[in-house]
């Protein structure tokens, strides 16, 4: 099994479990046994949810109404890959990872940024890059 097919495994059965402890903690039965902040962890769990989801979506561009090409999508898949093996790097050692200029790896990082599946942290003039 590649490493692709590992982590969207890992994805789709965190997604489902996800949803069952959403749905566990909206059923009356458990709410009134959480007493405080039940509408903090609803929010969290949804939020939690929507991001697993958008990277379960890898193709979909919010910023267009038509999916991602093949490359693009594998092009993504690679730097999400790439943040969950090292954490933390910058455009430019992932476009050398991935072999595709500087430039077209900060696109798809500021894609990957506006879904809410990367954040970028400035660090001694330079932008660190990790998965949320």
């Amino acid at each position: 099994m590649s490493i692709d097919n590992k982590v969207m495994t890992a994805i789709k059965s965190a997604i489902k479990e996800l949803i069952e402890i959403r749905d566990m903690i909206r059923t009356d039965e458990l709410k009134s046994e959480i007493k405080i902040g039940d509408d903090d962890i609803l929010k969290k769990l949804n939020d939690i949810e929507e991001k697993l989801d958008n990277l379960n979506n890898l193709n979909f561009n919010k910023d267009s109404a038509m999916p991602d090409g093949p490359v693009k999508v594998k092009r993504k898949k690679e730097i999400v890959n790439l943040l969950l093996k090292h954490k933390k790097l910058t455009a430019t050692q992932l476009s050398y990872f991935i072999k595709i200029s500087r430039t077209r790896c900060n696109e798809y990082l500021k894609e990957l940024e506006g879904s809410g599946m990367v954040k970028g942290d400035l660090i001694d003039k330079k932008k660190y890059y990790e998965l949320v």
